[in-house]
Protein backbone atom coordinates (compact mmCIF):
# COMPACT_ATOMS: atom_id res chain seq x y z
CA UNK A 1 0.00 0.00 0.00
CA UNK A 2 2.93 2.32 0.60
CA UNK A 3 3.74 1.86 -3.11
CA UNK A 4 0.43 3.57 -3.95
CA UNK A 5 1.55 6.70 -2.11
CA UNK A 6 5.03 6.64 -3.66
CA UNK A 7 3.54 6.15 -7.12
CA UNK A 8 1.06 9.00 -6.62
CA UNK A 9 3.83 11.34 -5.47
CA UNK A 10 6.07 10.48 -8.42
CA UNK A 11 3.24 10.72 -10.96
CA UNK A 12 2.02 14.04 -9.59
CA UNK A 13 5.53 15.50 -9.48
CA UNK A 14 6.26 14.36 -13.05
CA UNK A 15 2.95 15.58 -14.51
CA UNK A 16 2.71 18.92 -12.67
CA UNK A 17 6.35 19.98 -12.61
CA UNK A 18 6.42 19.75 -8.83
CA UNK A 19 3.68 22.15 -7.64
CA UNK A 20 0.20 21.32 -6.40
CA UNK A 21 -2.73 23.30 -5.01
CA UNK A 22 -3.60 21.55 -1.71
CA UNK A 23 -6.62 23.72 -0.87
CA UNK A 24 -10.05 24.01 -2.47
CA UNK A 25 -10.35 27.66 -1.43
CA UNK A 26 -10.78 30.10 -4.27
CA UNK A 27 -7.50 31.85 -5.05
CA UNK A 28 -5.38 29.24 -3.23
CA UNK A 29 -1.79 29.16 -4.46
CA UNK A 30 0.36 26.20 -5.47
CA UNK A 31 3.01 24.78 -3.13
CA UNK A 32 6.00 22.51 -3.86
CA UNK A 33 4.88 18.89 -3.63
CA UNK A 34 8.25 17.54 -2.55
CA UNK A 35 8.37 20.16 0.19
CA UNK A 36 5.03 18.92 1.54
CA UNK A 37 6.28 15.33 1.44
CA UNK A 38 9.55 16.33 3.15
CA UNK A 39 7.63 18.14 5.91
CA UNK A 40 5.53 15.01 6.48
CA UNK A 41 8.63 12.80 6.60
CA UNK A 42 10.36 15.13 9.08
CA UNK A 43 7.30 15.29 11.35
CA UNK A 44 6.95 11.49 11.29
CA UNK A 45 10.64 11.03 12.03
CA UNK A 46 10.57 13.44 14.95
CA UNK A 47 7.47 11.77 16.39
CA UNK A 48 9.16 8.39 16.09
CA UNK A 49 12.35 9.55 17.83
CA UNK A 50 10.80 11.60 20.62
CA UNK A 51 10.59 10.13 24.10
CA UNK A 52 8.87 8.56 25.89
CA UNK A 53 9.20 5.03 24.46
CA UNK A 54 5.50 4.35 24.44
CA UNK A 55 4.10 0.89 23.74
CA UNK A 56 2.30 0.43 20.42
CA UNK A 57 -1.30 0.09 21.58
CA UNK A 58 -3.31 -1.12 18.60
CA UNK A 59 -7.06 -0.93 19.31
CA UNK A 60 -8.26 -4.22 20.78
CA UNK A 61 -10.68 -6.15 18.60
CA UNK A 62 -13.81 -7.10 20.56
CA UNK A 63 -16.11 -8.33 17.77
CA UNK A 64 -14.60 -8.95 14.33
CA UNK A 65 -17.87 -9.39 12.47
CA UNK A 66 -19.34 -6.14 13.74
CA UNK A 67 -16.08 -4.25 13.16
CA UNK A 68 -15.99 -5.43 9.52
CA UNK A 69 -19.60 -4.35 8.99
CA UNK A 70 -18.93 -0.97 10.58
CA UNK A 71 -15.90 -0.38 8.35
CA UNK A 72 -18.00 -1.27 5.31
CA UNK A 73 -20.64 1.30 6.27
CA UNK A 74 -17.98 3.95 6.89
CA UNK A 75 -16.46 3.24 3.47
CA UNK A 76 -19.88 3.59 1.85
CA UNK A 77 -20.34 6.99 3.54
CA UNK A 78 -16.87 8.06 2.40
CA UNK A 79 -17.50 6.89 -1.18
CA UNK A 80 -20.86 8.67 -1.31
CA UNK A 81 -19.46 12.03 -0.24
CA UNK A 82 -17.50 12.92 -3.44
CA UNK A 83 -20.55 11.96 -5.50
CA UNK A 84 -22.52 14.78 -3.89
CA UNK A 85 -20.54 17.15 -6.11
CA UNK A 86 -22.72 15.88 -8.98
CA UNK A 87 -25.92 17.02 -7.23
CA UNK A 88 -27.02 20.50 -8.35
CA UNK A 89 -27.07 23.06 -5.59
CA UNK A 90 -25.27 26.03 -4.02
CA UNK A 91 -21.66 25.64 -2.79
CA UNK A 92 -22.90 25.60 0.81
CA UNK A 93 -24.38 22.15 0.16
CA UNK A 94 -20.83 20.76 0.26
CA UNK A 95 -20.67 21.48 3.99
CA UNK A 96 -24.15 20.12 4.58
CA UNK A 97 -23.38 16.84 2.82
CA UNK A 98 -20.13 16.53 4.77
CA UNK A 99 -21.98 16.86 8.08
CA UNK A 100 -24.64 14.37 7.01
CA UNK A 101 -22.40 11.68 5.48
CA UNK A 102 -19.29 11.98 7.62
CA UNK A 103 -20.82 12.80 11.01
CA UNK A 104 -24.57 12.32 11.44
CA UNK A 105 -25.11 9.08 9.52
CA UNK A 106 -22.05 7.22 10.89
CA UNK A 107 -22.59 8.58 14.41
CA UNK A 108 -26.17 7.34 14.43
CA UNK A 109 -25.24 3.99 12.94
CA UNK A 110 -22.32 3.36 15.32
CA UNK A 111 -24.40 4.41 18.32
CA UNK A 112 -27.05 1.90 17.29
CA UNK A 113 -24.42 -0.84 16.86
CA UNK A 114 -22.81 -0.03 20.19
CA UNK A 115 -25.90 -1.12 22.10
CA UNK A 116 -24.31 -4.59 22.15
CA UNK A 117 -20.98 -3.17 23.28
CA UNK A 118 -18.05 -1.69 21.33
CA UNK A 119 -16.57 -3.64 18.40
CA UNK A 120 -13.11 -2.28 19.24
CA UNK A 121 -11.53 -0.85 22.37
CA UNK A 122 -9.20 2.14 21.95
CA UNK A 123 -6.25 1.93 24.33
CA UNK A 124 -4.49 5.11 25.43
CA UNK A 125 -0.78 5.09 26.34
CA UNK A 126 -0.05 6.48 29.78
CA UNK A 127 3.10 8.12 31.11
CA UNK A 128 4.03 10.18 34.15
CA UNK A 129 4.94 13.13 31.91
CA UNK A 130 1.90 14.41 29.96
CA UNK A 131 1.94 12.48 26.71
CA UNK A 132 0.07 15.21 24.85
CA UNK A 133 3.07 17.55 25.22
CA UNK A 134 5.17 15.14 23.17
CA UNK A 135 2.36 14.79 20.64
CA UNK A 136 2.19 18.55 20.10
CA UNK A 137 5.86 18.83 19.12
CA UNK A 138 5.72 16.98 15.76
CA UNK A 139 2.32 18.53 15.08
CA UNK A 140 3.71 22.04 15.64
CA UNK A 141 6.75 21.23 13.52
CA UNK A 142 4.58 20.14 10.62
CA UNK A 143 2.55 23.35 10.82
CA UNK A 144 5.69 25.51 10.90
CA UNK A 145 7.26 23.69 7.96
CA UNK A 146 4.17 23.85 5.76
CA UNK A 147 2.83 27.29 6.71
CA UNK A 148 5.98 29.38 7.11
CA UNK A 149 9.32 29.76 5.37
CA UNK A 150 10.18 28.41 1.91
CA UNK A 151 7.49 25.69 2.02
CA UNK A 152 4.67 28.09 2.86
CA UNK A 153 2.04 28.77 0.20
CA UNK A 154 1.59 32.32 -0.99
CA UNK A 155 -1.39 34.13 0.49
CA UNK A 156 -4.59 33.39 -1.44
CA UNK A 157 -5.86 36.10 -3.73
CA UNK A 158 -9.31 37.62 -3.43
CA UNK A 159 -10.02 37.26 0.28
CA UNK A 160 -13.72 37.73 1.17
CA UNK A 161 -14.75 40.31 3.75
CA UNK A 162 -13.58 39.57 7.32
CA UNK A 163 -16.98 38.50 8.65
CA UNK A 164 -17.59 36.05 5.80
CA UNK A 165 -14.04 34.76 6.11
CA UNK A 166 -14.32 34.25 9.88
CA UNK A 167 -17.63 32.40 9.53
CA UNK A 168 -16.28 30.20 6.73
CA UNK A 169 -13.13 29.43 8.73
CA UNK A 170 -15.18 28.46 11.79
CA UNK A 171 -17.39 26.16 9.73
CA UNK A 172 -14.31 24.57 8.13
CA UNK A 173 -12.70 24.08 11.54
CA UNK A 174 -15.77 22.25 12.82
CA UNK A 175 -16.57 20.16 9.74
CA UNK A 176 -13.01 19.37 8.60
CA UNK A 177 -10.94 19.74 11.76
CA UNK A 178 -13.40 17.97 14.05
CA UNK A 179 -15.77 16.09 11.74
CA UNK A 180 -13.16 14.57 9.43
CA UNK A 181 -10.86 13.56 12.28
CA UNK A 182 -13.76 11.92 14.06
CA UNK A 183 -14.72 10.00 10.92
CA UNK A 184 -11.32 9.01 9.56
CA UNK A 185 -9.10 8.64 12.58
CA UNK A 186 -11.35 7.88 15.57
CA UNK A 187 -13.88 5.70 13.76
CA UNK A 188 -12.32 4.31 10.58
CA UNK A 189 -8.60 4.03 11.37
CA UNK A 190 -9.20 2.58 14.82
CA UNK A 191 -11.27 -0.26 13.35
CA UNK A 192 -8.89 -0.89 10.45
CA UNK A 193 -5.93 -1.03 12.84
CA UNK A 194 -7.75 -3.58 15.00
CA UNK A 195 -8.65 -5.66 11.94
CA UNK A 196 -5.52 -5.44 9.80
CA UNK A 197 -2.68 -4.00 11.87
CA UNK A 198 -1.29 -0.59 12.67
CA UNK A 199 0.31 0.54 9.41
CA UNK A 200 -2.30 -0.97 7.14
CA UNK A 201 -4.89 0.90 9.17
CA UNK A 202 -2.97 4.18 8.88
CA UNK A 203 -2.26 3.88 5.15
CA UNK A 204 -5.68 2.56 4.15
CA UNK A 205 -7.48 5.31 6.07
CA UNK A 206 -5.16 7.97 4.63
CA UNK A 207 -5.80 6.65 1.13
CA UNK A 208 -9.55 6.92 1.63
CA UNK A 209 -9.09 10.36 3.21
CA UNK A 210 -7.21 11.52 0.12
CA UNK A 211 -9.62 10.02 -2.42
CA UNK A 212 -12.65 11.58 -0.75
CA UNK A 213 -11.25 14.98 -1.74
CA UNK A 214 -11.79 14.12 -5.44
CA UNK A 215 -15.12 15.90 -5.33
CA UNK A 216 -13.57 19.24 -4.34
CA UNK A 217 -9.94 19.24 -5.50
CA UNK A 218 -8.10 19.08 -8.80
CA UNK A 219 -10.69 20.74 -11.03
CA UNK A 220 -9.50 20.83 -14.63
CA UNK A 221 -7.05 17.95 -14.25
CA UNK A 222 -7.29 14.59 -15.94
CA UNK A 223 -8.72 11.72 -13.90
CA UNK A 224 -5.34 10.03 -13.40
CA UNK A 225 -3.63 13.22 -12.26
CA UNK A 226 -6.56 14.23 -10.10
CA UNK A 227 -6.43 10.93 -8.23
CA UNK A 228 -2.65 11.07 -7.87
CA UNK A 229 -2.76 14.66 -6.62
CA UNK A 230 -5.25 14.08 -3.80
CA UNK A 231 -3.30 11.01 -2.65
CA UNK A 232 0.03 12.87 -2.78
CA UNK A 233 -1.25 15.91 -0.90
CA UNK A 234 -4.30 15.15 1.27
CA UNK A 235 -3.36 11.47 1.58
CA UNK A 236 0.16 12.22 2.79
CA UNK A 237 -1.22 14.69 5.32
CA UNK A 238 -3.55 11.92 6.46
CA UNK A 239 -0.54 9.69 7.15
CA UNK A 240 0.92 12.35 9.46
CA UNK A 241 -2.29 12.76 11.43
CA UNK A 242 -2.93 9.03 11.39
CA UNK A 243 0.48 8.27 12.84
CA UNK A 244 -0.01 10.77 15.64
CA UNK A 245 -3.36 9.18 16.41
CA UNK A 246 -1.88 5.68 16.43
CA UNK A 247 1.06 6.69 18.63
CA UNK A 248 -0.62 8.93 21.21
CA UNK A 249 -4.40 8.32 20.92
CA UNK A 250 -5.12 11.94 21.78
CA UNK A 251 -7.99 12.89 19.47
CA UNK A 252 -7.78 16.61 20.18
CA UNK A 253 -4.14 16.69 18.99
CA UNK A 254 -5.33 15.49 15.58
CA UNK A 255 -8.02 18.18 15.58
CA UNK A 256 -5.56 20.94 16.51
CA UNK A 257 -3.16 19.88 13.74
CA UNK A 258 -5.92 19.70 11.12
CA UNK A 259 -7.38 23.07 12.11
CA UNK A 260 -3.94 24.71 12.16
CA UNK A 261 -3.04 23.46 8.69
CA UNK A 262 -6.36 24.65 7.27
CA UNK A 263 -6.61 27.93 9.13
CA UNK A 264 -3.19 29.43 9.84
CA UNK A 265 -3.21 31.74 6.81
CA UNK A 266 -6.79 32.78 7.55
CA UNK A 267 -5.95 33.76 11.12
CA UNK A 268 -2.87 35.68 9.99
CA UNK A 269 -4.95 37.53 7.41
CA UNK A 270 -7.66 38.42 9.93
CA UNK A 271 -4.93 39.75 12.27
CA UNK A 272 -3.48 41.81 9.44
CA UNK A 273 -0.23 39.81 9.38
CA UNK A 274 -0.61 38.25 5.96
Amino acid sequence: MAAVFVGAIVWTWWRTGGDVVPSRDEGAQAVPLLGMVAAAAIALGIARLLPPRLPTLVPRLKDRSRAVTEVAVLLLCAAAFPLTALIPGPPEDYVLWKVVLLVLVPAGYLAWRRRRGPSVEILRPQHRFPVWLWALLPAALYVVLTQFGPLAPAAPTGWPDPVTLAVAATVTALTAGVGEELFYRYWMQSRLEALAGRWIGILATSLVFGLVHLGSHGAGLGVDLRIATVIASQGVFGVVVGYLWSRYRRFWVCVVLHVAVNGTLVVLHLLGLA
